[in-house]
């Protein structure tokens, strides 16, 4: 299979991008703490009969980190992504906070989204659980206290070891399990 991959200076920000296959556009937006590597199981089967778009997110895996203090969104990220790489309309499949972008990026895009896959994702505005706000705010507290930490690249920094220590005993087999244990 033939992957072209590479960086969109697109929207103030550099995003790693990856794209296989023929036919409609799919646009796969992974969630937190992981990157595009996550869809790795899925990629190639649905190039066979898609034009498959995964991208690092601005902040995750290879592409930049946000610029402290710069205001943007991940749905603009997106947008201008799609512009680099000529697609007019896409199917988006996403996951968790993926899922969050995807559904900003067609409320905001309704003409370029043909349909909207959602997996596990949040809303913006939405409260969450007691559990789930103590734990990001012991995260943030944290982070603000030793110095912004973010994952990037698999690399040293991480803040969320709380939230997938939770759950990455419950990850059977799969690269998400993989990319989770490579940070810890």
């Amino acid at each position: 299979m033939k992957v072209d991959s590479g960086y969109a200076e697109v929207n103030g920000t550099r995003l790693y991008y990856e794209v296989a296959g023929r036919g409609p556009p799919v646009v796969l937006i992974h969630g937190f703490t992981l990157d595009t590597r996550m869809w790795d199981d899925q990629f190639e089967v649905f190039a066979q009969r898609y034009k498959v778009v995964r991208y690092d997110v601005r902040g995750f895996g290879k592409s930049a980190l946000p610029v402290l203090g710069e205001r943007y969104t991940h749905a603009d990220d997106l947008m201008a992504l799609l512009k680099y790489l000529e697609i007019a309309k896409t199917h988006v499949v996403c996951l968790s906070m993926g899922g969050e972008i995807a559904i900003n990026f067609t409320l905001e895009h309704p003409e370029v989204t043909q349909a909207l896959v959602l997996v596990d994702s949040g809303l913006g505005g939405f409260q969450g659980t007691k559990e789930w706000n103590e734990t990001f705010t012991s995260i943030l507290s944290r982070a603000k206290k030793d110095g912004v930490k973010i994952y990037h690249a698999g690399k040293d920094v991480y803040i969320a070891d709380e939230i997938d220590a939770k759950y990455i005993s419950q990850v059977k087999g799969s690269e998400i399990k993989k990319i989770l244990e490579e940070k810890h």
